[in-house]
């Protein structure tokens, strides 16, 4: 879900090769993104399919989630929001254990988006960061910052209102993110460089020596 706007895009015409090219490698990234590796690209055809096979789906109690997120939205923009229509509920067996609306500007925090707001409520009430059994419906399709965080926290399904590409419409667009992610490390537009190693790995080996580690 896009909170912040990323660096301007070329426009393409709406259905044209270009554009086609463009939702494809979104996709493609967004596979990446859950396979967690380099290569590892699902299609939306086989992940859909796998989905919905193996998660029950009751429409009605999904739909009465989802409004109550878009409702989040809507209080959002009116009280103590950012102006933002993103918001984000979180169930477990049939009961909200988390909500939250985008809190980007008013915390300060680039990290506060909706998904994220919620998997913190959710996390503190059930007083695990662990959340297996639960769903997530959110107004915005998340963006990878997001999608990241849910499959940090285990969450099982995503139901989402309005796409990656709805997002760009009104300026908040999250595909240049996904391109960059598929990018190697010298082509990203924000260079990363590899530094003191062997001393930031010690601590990790230290942690791994720890009996006490969780």
């Amino acid at each position: 879900m896009a909170h912040t706007g990323g660096p301007s895009l070329p426009k393409q015409h709406d259905g044209g090769p270009a554009e086609l090219s463009r939702r494809s490698l979104i996709r493609g990234s967004m596979g990446l993104l859950a396979c967690g590796a380099a290569g590892c690209l699902v299609t939306d055809a086989r992940a859909s399919h796998e989905t919905q096979a193996s998660v029950p789906v009751d429409q009605s109690a999904d739909e009465r989630f989802m409004r109550r997120a878009i409702e989040l939205s809507r209080l959002g923009l009116k009280k103590g929001g950012d102006g933002r229509p993103f918001a984000a509920v979180i169930v477990k067996d049939g009961a909200i254990v988390g909500e939250g609306w985008s809190r980007v500007v008013t915390d300060h925090d680039p990290t506060a988006h909706g998904e994220v707001i919620a998997i913190r409520d959710a996390g503190q009430r059930l007083k695990t960061n662990i959340l297996k059994g639960c769903r997530i419906y959110t107004t915005g399709q998340p963006c990878p910052m997001c999608l990241c965080a849910i499959y940090w926290s285990r969450i099982e399904r995503i139901y989402y209102g309005f796409s990656v590409e709805d997002s760009a419409t009104i300026g908040f667009d999250d595909r240049v993110f996904f391109e960059q992610i598929i990018k190697p490390l010298k082509e990203r537009q924000v260079p990363e460089t590899q530094l003191m190693r062997d001393q930031a790995f010690a601590v990790a080996k230290d942690y791994l020596a720890d009996p006490r580690r969780l």
